[in-house]
């Protein structure tokens, strides 16, 4: 489909964590929306000793602590991995439902910790689910992979299976990483 920008939302919580949500994923000829989460990036700690070793400027901090580094007129750099603690692991959770597989979903899951991606139907039932703009779960699978997301969890699933697992089977045969069924009370760790 048309590619349409991707507006970011910053949402500041009670106890000062902030979240990027961005919406991704446009359906051919029907809206949909799909959505990651992922920690807004802050700025590193400068390391204690690092002012006063090397007599930073405050316009050098400010560029360190953004992950930057510095280069001084004569010539030295100073590297922020060396004088910053070490980034924090990230996280990233995308969700994307009600659609079939898109390069847009791809981008937004690129590397992502979780991904929930729609598995309505079985590979047998391929025509339908193109019929229905829905996706199968080795489609599902198919887009876990290409953007390389550690944990895939299949979800809106079609009523007409009794087995859920072969949804994750189907996944399986072309996805390596892990892959659940996002069933009500599941609980799952970034």
């Amino acid at each position: 489909g048309p590619k349409i920008p991707v507006p970011t939302l910053t949402i500041v919580e009670p106890a000062a964590i902030a979240w990027a949500i961005s919406e991704v994923m446009p359906r051919d000829k029907v809206s949909t929306f799909g959505y990651r989460f992922s920690p807004v990036q802050r700025r590193r700690n400068l390391l204690k000793s690092a002012i006063q070793d090397h007599n930073l400027t405050v316009g050098e901090i400010k560029k360190l602590t953004a992950g930057k580094d510095v280069v001084r007129e004569n010539g030295v750099t100073l590297h922020s991995d060396v004088l910053c603690a070490p980034k924090q692991d990230s996280w990233c959770y995308v969700y994307g439902a009600d659609s079939r597989p898109c390069q847009t979903m791809v981008e937004a899951s690129r590397q992502a910790s979780l991904m929930y991606h729609e598995a309505t139907f079985r590979d047998h039932d391929h025509e339908l689910a193109k019929k229905t703009h829905h996706s199968t779960a080795s489609e599902a699978g198919q887009v876990a992979l290409k953007a390389q997301v550690k944990h895939l969890i299949l979800g809106h699933f079609s009523t007409r299976y009794n087995d859920l697992n072969t949804l994750v089977s189907e996944a399986k045969t072309v996805f390596p990483g892990v892959v659940s069924l996002g069933l009500r009370g599941s609980r799952f760790k970034l």
